[in-house]
């Protein structure tokens, strides 16, 4: 299953989207750790410290004004 998975950072929102559920259960168990990874189609991403994780299946509507 696919879906979008939003990254919060102390300041800052990553969106990873058409990624798969288990990137998401992975990022929520590293939740708090200094340096966060994880691997989206074959590539490492360093994400850095992430404070919080949230998973959405649906598609974002971006023209909404996210």
């Amino acid at each position: 299953m696919a879906g979008t998975t939003l990254v919060l950072k102390e300041e800052n929102l990553v969106v990873l989207e058409n990624v798969d559920k288990s990137v998401y259960e992975e990022l929520q168990d590293k939740t708090g750790e200094e340096h966060c990874t994880c691997a989206v189609n074959e590539s490492v991403v360093y994400l850095g410290k992430v404070s919080s994780v949230m998973w959405n299946e649906d598609e974002i509507d971006w023209e909404y004004g996210y």
